[in-house]
């Protein structure tokens, strides 16, 4: 039995962490799993829309290097780290200096699904609290507290 999506996407990361600029067909050759071509591709895409994957070129020379995203959003499975020796651990050092000023401007923390629903949530907020006079806004501001 193949390996689930999340799984490929795991492996799909891992590869493009220690061998980045891939084509499709190279990341495709070094997976473990056997996944078909068609299926990598489809990852790959939804990897890119993430930001977790960046892809330079087009067409057949397009080639796949970790995204910005991926120093932010990229899961840890935990269990699996602390199952490991401690020798064999990935351990980072020193604190990434650019990961706020310069990745996290680069990159969007929300989905673009997210985002929308974000946005409607502040508009409802924003027309209800409109009809508020300002004695009322505060006092409902300070039992939120």
């Amino acid at each position: 039995m193949g390996k689930s999506l999340n799984d490929a996407r795991h492996e799909i990361l891992d590869i493009l962490g220690s061998r980045p600029l891939l084509s499709s067909k190279e990341i495709q050759e070094a997976l473990h799993s056997g996944m078909g071509y068609a299926t990598v591709k489809r990852v790959l895409e939804r990897l890119v829309v993430e930001q977790l994957v960046a892809a330079t070129g087009r067409s057949r020379s397009t080639k796949y290097r970790i995204g910005p995203a991926y120093r932010l959003l990229n899961e840890v499975d935990l269990e699996a780290y602390f199952q490991q020796e401690i020798d064999e651990r990935k351990i980072v050092e020193r604190y990434d200096h650019e990961l706020i000023p310069v990745v996290l401007g680069a990159v969007s923390l929300f989905t673009p699904d997210e985002s929308e629903r974000l946005e409607a949530l502040q508009a409802a907020f924003t027309d209800h609290i409109s009809g508020l006079s300002p004695m009322h806004y505060a006092k409902e501001r300070s039992a939120s507290r």
